[in-house]
């Protein structure tokens, strides 16, 4: 046998056993990466809600919460797809079930279910969101305090914080969760509908029975559950409560007035009145936002200086009888207010005229107008008044070239929005070298 014979031989006996241990380690890494069984979709829990407040308005209770946007770890929860409200009821002075306490922690409602009703969502003109109802009457920017009645009725922006009224005993969680009813829940689109910015308004009525005849009787407490877009529910949310009161009467003869100041408001005092809620809408929103201002009784009036001009404003005032929980009145009447800007900047001052060769220099201090435009710069020579510049001047300075020697000129000058009202005129001489 030759030697390139035994060589050949030789080589292949040592290649099987490579060929073996590749395809060893070939399969071994095509196993690591073999798909194993499918793991459990990611629960998308809401985190639990624990700022739920209860107020009422009119024939009506109003549950307020926070839109929850994360899971309780943190991460984003994508929206909602439901929201349950559950509500357990209690005579006012009953004494707590016996083996209760105040402490623990609130189970999972369990009892039988309400039919799912429609979301009453507050989408109709005249329903607001209002502040937290567990605060006294409350003016824009302090949570929790009254602003009392300034000159002339005019609200300042200055708080004074009252002590708050005393509420019923809550009913206890294990109570709640033995005795809760599941009497609303929400859809999808019926969430959108009670959305307002970052909050989530429910209305629920007050039948004209319940408010006359059992008003003041029964206390009624609240929680809500909400579900996340796979359908997992949240823990029960903080409990909440109220005591329905008939409503007091709305105030009457709501006057709008527009001024260059701001807008007055005034009304005729109701009957039992703590205060006064005003609000304010847009005229293209359908919906009102918290309060514009709290006011306090006695005063029935107030101005809003913060109106901008060319705006289209619609206010409704309220009646608040109740602090802690809110109560106030239905909105029961609303006054639109076109504020259209008619009203002149402040005029300029200090004008002075410089005569110099082939020239008038003119200097002035500005208005102080918000919408201020510019200046507008007249010049007259005998009856004729002739205006000198197209555009109103952006500056308080004006040279006017276009003159002759050994003239007497009187200019004025006017300043103007950017509606085009001028303002007062001012003039000065000037006689030219």
């Amino acid at each position: 046998m030759s030697s390139s014979r035994l060589s050949f031989r030789f080589s292949d006996r040592l290649a099987l056993p490579l060929l073996a241990l590749g395809l060893a380690v070939v399969l071994t890494l095509s196993a690591c990466g073999k798909k194993g069984p499918p793991l459990p979709p990611l629960r998308s829990v809401p985190a639990t809600t624990s700022d739920l407040s209860v107020r009422q308005r009119g024939n009506q209770l109003l549950l307020e919460f926070t839109y929850p946007t994360a899971t309780p770890g943190g991460q984003a929860l994508g929206g909602i797809s439901g929201v349950e409200v559950w509500e357990a009821d209690r005579p006012v002075g009953a004494a707590p079930a016996a083996g209760t306490g105040t402490a623990g922690a609130v189970a999972a409602p369990t009892p039988t279910e309400a039919p799912k009703t429609e979301a009453p969502a507050e989408g109709t003109q005249g329903t607001a969101t209002t502040p937290t109802v567990a605060e006294p009457i409350v003016a824009p920017g302090s949570v929790g305090s009254v602003v009392p009645p300034g000159p002339a009725g005019t609200a300042p922006a200055t708080p004074v914080t009252p002590a708050v009224e005393p509420g019923p005993p809550a009913l206890d969680p294990r109570e709640f969760a033995l005795a809760g009813k599941k009497v609303l829940t929400l859809a999808t689109a019926d969430i959108g509908a009670a959305t307002l910015g970052d909050k989530v308004v429910l209305m629920l009525p007050i039948f004209e029975a319940e408010a006359g005849a059992v008003s003041g009787v029964v206390v009624r407490h609240f929680q809500i559950r909400t579900v996340g877009p796979l359908g997992d529910r949240s823990e029960p949310s903080n409990m909440t409560r109220i005591v329905p009161q008939t409503p007091p009467a709305p105030p009457v003869e709501i006057v709008a007035t527009p001024k260059a100041t701001g807008i007055d408001l005034s009304w005729k005092p109701a009957e039992g009145a703590l205060g006064y809620l005003v609000y304010r809408r847009d005229a293209a929103v359908k919906n009102y936002g918290k309060p514009l201002q709290a006011v306090v009784a006695p005063a029935v009036a107030m101005t809003d200086a913060t109106a901008q001009l060319g705006a289209s404003y619609i206010y409704a005032v309220t009646t608040v009888s109740h602090r802690a929980p809110l109560v106030e009145s239905a909105i029961q009447s609303e006054r639109e207010v076109r504020y259209v800007d008619r009203y002149p900047p402040p005029p300029v001052t200090e004008l002075v005229a410089l005569a110099e060769q082939g020239q008038v220099r003119l200097i002035w201090t500005g208005s102080d107008a918000g919408d201020l435009a510019g200046y507008r710069i007249y010049r007259r020579e005998g009856g004729d008044l002739r205006r000198l510049n197209v555009e109103p001047v952006a500056t308080t300075e004006f040279t006017d070239t276009s003159v002759a020697s050994g003239r007497t000129y009187v200019y004025r000058v006017v300043a103007i929005d950017k509606t085009g009202n001028e303002s007062t005129p001012q003039e000065v001489p000037a006689t030219t070298r």
